[in-house]
Order: structure tokens, then C-alpha cells, then sequence
């Protein structure tokens, strides 16, 4: 699906608004490198948080980390080789990354990960824009799947085991883009979810497969759907038994209570140019009758007792996602 063309100097004009006409990007690139980019620089400064504050902020700047510190990291790089980038022009951030991949990954000191990561995630969101998804709130209507036994009670139990820790059977990928949806992966699979599709490039980027195989952070091993948020959503959509959206603000404490349940998966997002980008991605494990409140774990911030409904005011609203 990549092109690894670099454009030409004619296109690199037009995308930067500048009259070049000898200068070949490789050139513009390698001016940028010998101008002293270094990607560490910019991803200690994307993960930095404010001493002071509370533990919860701390733990929600933490939960972010990962699609904000790519984002960051990508629009820094981007600008800094004259493409006027920002998130809502992710469509030719995501198309300029494309045609000069070959190009930026040979740049000393780029992070590849990063950059396989924000492509992976915005690919996912352009094949998903095929699809009707953003519907107004309630049950969107999905195709039927073929549905297995799914134990809510082992998916909780497997994330209050793991919230606060890394199972070793599994790559960690809390340094290369956050971890919350590969953790909440792990927690459906140990549910009894079925893995989908092998191993390779092409199948990886696929949001109709949803695997991790091995335990190297290895893109073609493990799918975009099972380790990025958005990518994560965009699979659920598809194949969960049901799924629900919540707006932010305007959904009761009560209506979650009533309609989530222990070993659903939450994937919060933000709206971006119109479109639901899923941020952070959490799963269900303890439901309060008492309160009417519904608890939650992660990873990319470890915890298991945040609030649903708290949670949610953080973000433009949420997905809810039964497996049975």
C-alpha cells in the first residue's frame, strides 16, 4: 500500500509554497539532518508532564501519551522539513510520509517506529471512512459475526493481573506509541476473542485483521487494529456483537451503568476534521451497583479504578464495545 517514491522537487514546492527549482528533497532532507535533528530531543519533549499536579492528572497526561507524543513527533519532523503540518491536515501528512518513506527513515536519529505507527493509524482511518460510522449516538448497526463463548469475568481478571505490569508474552509498546489498546487486546484474547490473519506488512495494516504474534515490537507481526487505538476501534466496529457511542456531557451516569458491562472494551476519542479519532482505548472490569458507576483499566497509564463516566469528559465522547 506504501508508495515509496520520493516526490519530486516541483511537488515539494507546491507543498511548501516555496519557488524550488534545483534542490531535490533529498537534499532539503539531508540540509535538515546536517542542521542538527534529533528525534530524542523531540520525543523527551512530547512526553514531558507538570510536576505538581494531582496523581489522576498525572495518570491522564500519562494515558495520552501515545497518540499525542506521535502526533508531536510527526508534525515536528514534518515542519522541520518544510511541510506545513498540523493534525488536521493528517490526509497530506499521512500522503507526504507515504511517498517519501524510503527517504525520512534513512534520516540518522528518526524514530521509525513513530512514523510506521502515525501511518499505520491514519491509513486505518481512511479505509474506515468507507464505512458509515459516524452515526449519531446509540447502537450503530453492524454486520452479524460468527460469535464464540466470551468470558467477561477471565478478560477482567486477566487486566486486574496486568494493569500495573507488562506480560512478557506479549511486546511492550509503551515507548513506540502507547500501550492502552495492545493491553486491552490482550484482555479480549484472554476472553476467548479469536485472533485474525497472519502475520505480514500488507495483512497488518488490514482493519479487518486484529493479531499479535511473537514477542518483538515488530509492525508486520502484530496488526494496527490490535496494538493502535484508532485502528482498534475502527476493527470493533466491524466485528463486535454490538457497539455504542457516548457523547461527552450529554450521557448520564446511570445510561452507562444500564448499557456497559464487565469486559467491554471503551475507546475514547476526539473529533478531528469531523472524523471520531479514537485516542486511548480501556476495558471494562468492575461495575459499582451501589453508585451506579462503571470502573475501568489501562495501560499508557496503569490503573484499575477510574470512573467511566469521569473518564469521559476527557475526551469529545466514547465507543462501547460488547464481545457477547
Amino acid at each position: 500500500m506504501r508508495n515509496k517514491k520520493l516526490v519530486c522537487a516541483g511537488i515539494l514546492a507546491a507543498i511548501i509554497g516555496q519557488n524550488i527549482t534545483s534542490v531535490s528533497a533529498t537534499q532539503i532532507i539531508d540540509s535538515t539532518v546536517e542542521s542538527g535533528y534529533d528525534a530524542t530531543d523531540t520525543e523527551s519533549d512530547a512526553i514531558k508532564s507538570d510536576e505538581g499536579n494531582s496523581e489522576e492528572i498525572e495518570a491522564a497526561e500519562v494515558e495520552t501519551e501515545g497518540t499525542d507524543q506521535v502526533n508531536k513527533y510527526v508534525l515536528d519532523l514534518l515542519n522541520k522539513l518544510g511541510v506545513e503540518a498540523t493534525v488536521s491536515t493528517w490526509r497530506s501528512n499521512l500522503q507526504y510520509l507515504q511517498d517519501n518513506y524510503d527517504t525520512i527513515k534513512n534520516i540518522e536519529n528518526v524514530d521509525v517506529e513513530l512514523i510506521d505507527f502515525y501511518i499505520s493509524e491514519y491509513e486505518s482511518e481512511v479505509l474506515a471512512e468507507d464505512e458509515s460510522e459516524n452515526t449519531n449516538e446509540g447502537t450503530i448497526k453492524i454486520q452479524p459475526m460468527a460469535y464464540f463463548y466470551y468470558d467477561r469475568s477471565a478478560a477482567a481478571t486477566y487486566a486486574n493481573k496486568w494493569y500495573n505490569s507488562f506480560n512478557s508474552a506479549y511486546p511492550n509498546w509503551h515507548n513506540s506509541g502507547g500501550d492502552c489498546a495492545n493491553f486491552v487486546s490482550q484482555c479480549l484474547y484472554a476472553g476467548g476473542e479469536k485472533m485474525v490473519g497472519t502475520a505480514g506488512a500488507a495483512n497488518a495494516t488490514n482493519t479487518s485483521n486484529w493479531f499479535s504474534y511473537g514477542t518483538a515490537l515488530d509492525t508486520t507481526k502484530v496488526s494496527s487494529s490490535w496494538r493502535g487505538a484508532n485502528a482498534f476501534k475502527n476493527y470493533f466496529i466491524s466485528v463486535a456483537k454490538t457497539c455504542k457511542r457516548y457523547e461527552s456531557g450529554a450521557t448520564a451516569k446511570t445510561t452507562l451503568y444500564n448499557n456497559v458491562n464487565v469486559g467491554d472494551a471503551i475507546s475514547f476519542y476526539k473529533i478531528e476534521s469531523g472524523n471520531y479519532i479514537a485516542k486511548h482505548t480501556m476495558i471494562v472490569t468492575k461495575r459499582n451497583a451501589t453508585d451506579k458507576t462503571v470502573i475501568l483499566a489501562g495501560h499508557s497509564g496503569a490503573v484499575n479504578d477510574l470512573i467511566l463516566s469521569e473518564k469521559l469528559n476527557s475526551y469529545d465522547g466514547c465507543y462501547a464495545f460488547s464481545m457477547k
